[in-house]
């Protein structure tokens, strides 16, 4: 089942351009990759070796 169908009205609403997504998909995940391939993981000697641990971010509101 399509989305279009599964929602009413939403075909109406958003037009993707299928060339736009095929050109912008390999920049999003070049500029992704410089920003996000800097992450230090700090305390990971706290994680347990076995067994499931849950992670739990920390964020900060402005």
């Amino acid at each position: 089942m399509s989305l279009q169908r599964a929602v009413p009205g939403i075909g109406d609403r958003t037009s993707v351009v299928p060339w736009l997504c095929w050109l912008l998909l390999p920049m999003h995940r070049l500029l992704l990759g410089f920003f996000f391939g800097s992450i230090v993981i700090h305390g990971s000697k706290h994680l347990p070796t076995q067994g499931p641990a849950v992670l739990a971010p920390k964020h900060y509101s402005r």
